[in-house]
């Protein structure tokens, strides 16, 4: 909150039209549609976020976030004491794609019919 000089609040949500579609975010600005996705990743990761780049395997968790909650930005907060006191911090914007969003919607729209069905297709 000090860094962004607004309010972020831990919150869980729905999605406005899909109701089995949720999230748990670890920071969100209801005024300004804002996510805050807070970690305190391994070295590596952290050395990508100062490079202002997420992690690969970060990036679905994003997305989902991002889907669900209609949010204009996510920030990617990286925190490491492993560093010197003014590289601890990294923030990344992070914008939804409309694109890659669809796509995963489409996939976890699939997913949740396995799940309500009870068994996955057998080429799965």
């Amino acid at each position: 909150e000090d860094m962004f000089g607004y309010e972020i609040k831990p919150v869980c949500g729905i999605h406005d039209t899909i109701p089995w579609l949720k999230v748990s975010l670890d920071g969100w600005n209801e005024e300004r549609k804002v996510i805050a996705e807070i970690k305190a990743p391994n070295k590596e990761d952290h050395l990508l976020a100062l490079s202002k780049k997420i992690p690969e395997k970060y990036l679905p968790q994003c997305d989902h976030q991002l889907l669900v909650s209609g949010a204009n930005v996510l920030h990617y907060i990286s925190y490491s004491n492993y560093f010197p006191k003014e590289q601890q911090f990294a923030i990344v914007a992070y914008l939804p794609c409309k694109e890659a969003l669809d796509i995963l919607l489409d996939a976890e729209t699939e997913f949740w019919s396995w799940i309500t069905k009870g068994s996955m297709p057998k080429d799965a």
